[in-house]
C-alpha cells in the first residue's frame, strides 16, 4: 500500500525549493520504494521560503529560527517530515558533519527524528554544476572537485547569462533524470542527503 509522506520545508532560497521538489521522487525511485512511498508537499505550510541576503544577517536568522519552523510544521500542521536546507558555504566533509550535528542537537530527539537536513557544500549550485557536467559526460567520472571553486564562479558556469526569471525553469529542466549514484559519488554532501532520506524511510517500516 502506497503511503503519502506529507512534507514541509524551511530553506534558503527558491533554488533549493525547485531542487527538492524534483529530486525527492527520483530518490524514492532510486531506492526502489516507489510502490511504497510518495512525497507530497504540504499546500498549507511550507515554512515560507526564506529569501534573505547573507550580508543582512540571513544565515544567523536561519540558525536562530529553524527549530521554530520545524515545530510549526511537525506539531501544528502534523507534517510527516520537515526539510531544512541551507548553503554550508564551506567545502569539507568535516564542516558538513559538524554543522549537521550542531543542528540536530538543537532540534532535540523528537524533532531530529522527523527532520532531514541538507547542506550543500558550498552552495546548491555546486550540486547543479555536478549535475550539468555529469550529463555532458554521460555520467562518467569527473576529475575536478567543484567545491574548490567560489560560489560566484560556479553560479556563473551553471546559469551563464540567464536572467533570474529564466533560472527557475532552467533548474527544473536540469534536475530531470539525475543519476543519483554518480552525483553521490562526486558530491559528499548530496550523498549524505540521500542517506538521510533512506534512514528516515527505514524508520517508517
Amino acid at each position: 500500500m502506497l503511503k503519502t509522506i506529507k512534507y514541509g520545508f524551511y530553506v534558503e532560497d527558491e533554488v533549493q525549493v525547485i531542487f527538492l521538489e524534483n529530486i525527492l521522487p527520483q530518490i524514492i525511485s532510486h531506492l526502489k520504494l516507489e510502490d511504497s512511498y510518495s512525497f507530497e508537499k504540504d499546500s498549507l505550510y511550507t515554512s515560507v521560503v526564506s529569501l534573505f541576503p547573507v550580508n543582512n544577517g540571513g544565515r544567523r536568522k536561519f540558525d536562530v529560527t529553524f527549530k521554530m519552523f520545524c515545530e510549526i510544521g511537525i506539531i501544528n500542521y502534523e507534517q510527516d517530515v520537515f526539510f531544512l536546507g541551507r548553503d554550508l558555504d564551506k567545502a569539507t566533509i568535516y564542516d558538513l558533519e559538524k554543522k549537521i550535528k550542531e543542528m540536530q542537537e538543537h532540534l532535540g530527539e523528537f524533532l531530529e527524528s522527523k527532520v532531514i537536513i541538507f547542506l550543500p557544500t558550498r552552495c546548491t549550485e555546486h550540486w547543479l554544476r555536478y549535475i550539468k557536467e555529469l550529463k555532458k559526460t554521460e555520467n562518467q567520472d569527473l576529475t575536478q572537485k567543484f567545491e574548490e571553486q567560489r560560489n560566484d564562479t560556479v553560479k556563473k558556469n551553471v546559469y551563464g547569462r540567464k536572467k533570474r526569471v529564466e533560472q527557475a525553469q532552467y533548474i527544473h529542466n536540469l534536475c530531470q533524470d539525475i543519476d543519483i549514484d554518480a552525483l553521490s559519488q562526486h558530491a559528499e554532501s548530496f550523498k549524505h542527503f540521500v542517506e538521510s532520506i533512506q534512514i528516515f524511510l527505514n524508520r517508517l517500516n
